[in-house]
């Protein structure tokens, strides 16, 4: 499954588990549908639509608000830049 097809059925899911501090939900949607670490990097800092507010949130973003740094850490370790700049488009 492509990333932008994931993004479409289970990106409201997504943001939701970052919100959550659910990583067990978060690995459950990302690994089933996207079986490479590339793919997952490259869904992790890709603006998503989240569907009850209408509001556009990158993963990466919303997890590094968040208190646990466990959801931070599975995206450095599946291959998340660091040093990834977010360009907000005005």
């Amino acid at each position: 499954m492509g990333v932008m097809t994931v993004i479409k059925d289970y990106g409201s899911n997504i943001l939701d588990a970052i919100r959550e501090n659910d990583l067990k939900k978060l690995r459950s949607i990302l690994e089933r549908h996207l079986n490479h670490d590339a793919k997952i990097a490259e869904l992790l800092t890709t603006d998503i639509l989240h569907r009850p507010t209408k509001k556009f949130a990158c993963p990466l973003i919303l997890a590094a608000r968040q208190p646990d740094l466990a959801i931070i850490q599975y995206m450095l370790d599946h291959g998340v830049n660091p040093n990834f700049v977010h360009h907000t488009v005005c």
